[in-house]
């Protein structure tokens, strides 16, 4: 608490009685001047004076000077100089120290503090029985989830049998009366063990055998004085439920909120699920070290590349799995795609002569996506409205086109086109001067497209690098071509299911991870974990579609779908979805289970897949952070906690 004293000048103040051992010099001090502000200062001088039982005190103040506002100080360590959190658990802790830790040789516990949840505003304890009130006991208490369990604690060791009212003053004002009897200790029994055990002659006094009593954040014993009749004691925080007055409107955090907090870091950087069950099959790329799929089999026939966790495009081996990260180094999971063909040719050298190149010139010597020296290009314009265009025989598809771009020159506009500049899209906006941006322009649906660049400003220059022209309507991983045209082949990641880990009659699968850039055609979806007989007719799955709603689905001799809600383009989530003969049921992000009555289970799985359907198709196409099962259906509570 505040110590109260009364301000003498721009740096000094007076407090009373001999407190120069508690304002030493180099002692830091936090000073209230109510409406002219909280100041901060450290001691230079502190004298005490017997005859006004005065001790002075003189600062160097932070900023500003002292006012006559002033109400009341608060001192931090001796040296070297601090003012922290005033809980005054200990001497660190700053402020002035209660009694029952700076108590004496008869270790009288004359004054104290409460601990507690922060379920109330305030605490009065009112005591009753004329042996409490005469022989001046101290209590020790301890709070338990807002329950509060007493005993009595007394130099002489003396025994009292009295009840004790416990008048809560909050939201919800209430009384409670502990009855006797309360067991006398000694001090020194308390402070040797840390624990209050009931006397032989009344063994079922405290409820259980033994009981620690102290302030688990400090281990000092908790004393108050409650022999003067009353004693009320503020937390400092209100609970969830209580309108907090004032600008600060911190509240107590919940042991939920706690817990939750505690199963959300566990999983995140772990892969594990504190509290509950474990699964029987758990997939986190968080853990993975390598490439190599860390269970089932996968295959991609050609190479791929990913962002690496250094922000460089990387090439990674055919039959290995593609983790990424994002521009931050940050795990987004395993990259799970379609196949896709790059038709642009010389996608990083544009000197070669398929770029017809009008007022600029290219060179190839910028420092590419890759960290490689002189393996992207430089395009300078030598006048205005300078192209370089790649002309394509390709019969009518939809054609998404990107680069990677960067400005080196100037600041006129960059435009950049598919249809041989009948369409000029203009990127100006999107380019940075110092690092790669991948730009894209929107789709177009055409046969034989032209593509390439326009600078609007002699002597204007960009560099460009991963030119791609590939069909779909958003853009798929980086593809490099010299004198021909490449294709990336599917990811296909599968584990054959047995009795060792699936469950035939219940389960819960589990995914996190993020979205693709952009939704699927109408009628095909991008399929997120899949188990089926390797056919269409039997099968339990997650899926995203045109409408970017993510959907769990069981299709048997019936079908159910449960719609979760809708997941943008890009963006992280995490999904469960469990099934029994009770019902189905499914939880996105933390939200509110929706729910399905049960239909027959399909039968005969053999097969789980991770990105793909059974045809080794509708990809992902986006990222899996994690894939889990558990062989039971997990409770819409576990859903819910286990996806927030």
């Amino acid at each position: 608490m505040l110590i109260a004293s009364t301000f003498i000048s721009s740096t000094a103040f007076t407090v009373a009685g001999d407190r120069t051992g508690a304002f030493a010099v180099g002692v830091r001090v936090q000073a209230d001047c109510g409406t002219d502000g909280t100041l901060y200062g450290t001691v230079t001088a502190s004298s005490y004076a017997s005859d006004t039982d005065l001790t002075t005190v003189t600062l160097s103040l932070d900023t500003e000077n002292l006012t006559a506002n002033l109400t009341g100080v608060l001192h931090g360590n001796d040296v070297p100089p601090s003012l922290v959190n005033h809980g005054h658990g200990n001497q660190a802790d700053g402020g002035e120290l209660p009694d029952f830790i700076r108590r004496d040789n008869s270790r009288a516990f004359s004054q104290g503090f409460i601990s507690g949840e922060g379920a109330y505003t305030g605490f009065k304890f009112t005591e009753t029985g004329a042996d409490v009130a005469s022989n001046a006991g101290k209590w020790i208490f301890q709070v338990d989830d807002g329950m509060f369990s007493m005993l009595t604690v007394d130099d002489a060791e003396s025994d009292f049998h009295s009840a004790l009212t416990i008048n809560r003053d909050g939201a919800t004002p209430s009384a409670v009366t502990i009855a006797a009897p309360y067991i006398g200790l000694s001090a020194d029994a308390v402070e040797a063990s840390g624990n209050v055990v009931p006397p032989v002659s009344n063994p079922g006094s405290l409820g259980t055998a033994s009981r620690p009593w102290a302030d688990v954040r400090t281990d000092k014993l908790l004393g108050v004085d409650v022999s003067g009749g009353t004693v009320d004691a503020l937390v400092s925080k209100a609970s969830a439920a209580e309108t907090v007055a004032g600008t600060n409107t911190a509240k107590a955090v919940t042991p939920a909120t706690a817990r939750q907090a505690v199963l959300s870091l566990v999983r995140d950087s772990l892969g594990k699920f504190p509290g509950v069950t474990p699964p029987s099959l758990n997939l986190f790329c968080g853990n993975a070290t390598s490439d190599t799929a860390p269970a089932g089999t996968f295959t991609r026939s050609t190479t791929g590349t990913r962002l690496g966790q250094t922000g460089l495009i990387e090439t990674v081996t055919a039959g290995n799995v593609r983790r990424e990260w994002d521009a931050s180094g940050n795990p987004l999971g395993w990259l799970v795609e379609g196949s896709r063909t790059n038709v642009v040719l010389s996608s990083r050298d544009l000197t070669n002569a398929i770029w017809t190149k009008t007022n600029c010139t290219a060179a190839l010597s910028q420092t590419g996506i890759d960290g490689a020296a002189a393996s992207a290009s430089l395009l300078t314009a030598t006048a205005d409205v300078a192209t370089c265009l790649q002309s394509i025989t390709l019969a009518s598809s939809n054609r998404f086109q990107t680069a990677y771009l960067k400005r080196i020159a100037g600041s006129g506009a960059v435009s950049m086109t598919t249809d041989g500049g009948a369409t000029w899209t203009d990127i100006t906006t999107s380019l940075s001067t110092t690092t790669w941006t991948r730009v894209s322009i929107p789709v177009q649906t055409l046969a034989n497209p032209s593509v390439g660049f326009r600078l609007a400003t002699s002597g204007n220059a960009i560099a460009v690098d991963g030119v791609q022209n590939e069909t779909g309507s958003y853009p798929t991983s980086n593809i490099a071509t010299t004198a021909a045209a490449v294709a990336r082949s599917s990811d296909v990641w599968t584990l054959p299911l047995n009795t060792s880990w699936f469950n035939t009659t219940a389960g819960t699968l589990f995914v996190s991870g993020r979205t693709a850039p952009g939704t699927p055609p109408s009628g095909v979806g991008q399929v997120l974990a899949q188990f089926d007989d390797g056919s269409t007719a039997n099968r339990i799955y997650m899926y995203r579609d045109l409408s970017m709603s993510l959907y769990a689905r069981v299709v048997g001799t019936a079908v159910s779908i449960l719609t979760l809600g809708t997941v943008a383009d890009l963006t992280t989530f995490r999904a469960a979805f469990s099934w029994s003969s009770s019902g189905f049921s499914a939880s996105l992000n933390g939200g509110a289970c929706v729910t399905a009555t049960a239909t027959a289970l399909p039968s005969g799985l053999t097969t789980h897949r991770i990105g793909s359907d059974a045809a080794g198709g509708s990809q992902w196409s986006g990222h899996i952070l994690h894939d889990v099962y558990f062989p039971y259906a997990l409770s819409d509570a576990d859903k819910m906690a286990i996806t927030l």
